[in-house]
């Protein structure tokens, strides 16, 4: 796994990932992003994964344990992710689109998102 890119915001962080999150990264995933969550205590992560290739279920759990951590601080997670795509399927099929706060609809660079 590539380092995530974070980019700051005004009161988000977002994360940018690449590549293949596969079992084998997964522990780095969830170590990058509980710290990142521990770290800037803000009212929204957003993480996006519209340059993810694949995503498994290892992942997809480091992504509910993101959550989990943005919950305890007061904050919200956002997933972005390509519309259709197999990332995108991978939340659908297992329920949780609505849970990880997943959107197709983004526009635009990560940085413009974040503001």
């Amino acid at each position: 796994m590539e380092a995530p890119e974070v980019v700051r915001g005004n009161g988000s962080v977002g994360v940018r990932l690449h590549g293949e999150l596969t079992l084998q990264t997964a522990p780095a995933l969830t170590t990058a992003l509980g710290e990142l969550a521990a770290e800037h205590e803000t009212p929204e992560l957003v993480i996006d994964l519209r340059e993810v290739s694949y995503l498994d279920s290892t992942c997809l759990s480091a992504m509910l344990e993101a959550r989990r951590v943005q919950e305890r601080h007061g904050g919200k997670l956002a997933l972005l992710v390509e519309p259709g795509g197999p990332v995108s399927d991978i939340f659908r099929i297992s329920g949780t689109r609505d849970l990880l706060g997943v959107r197709e609809d983004a526009d635009g660079s990560l940085e413009s998102l974040v503001g």
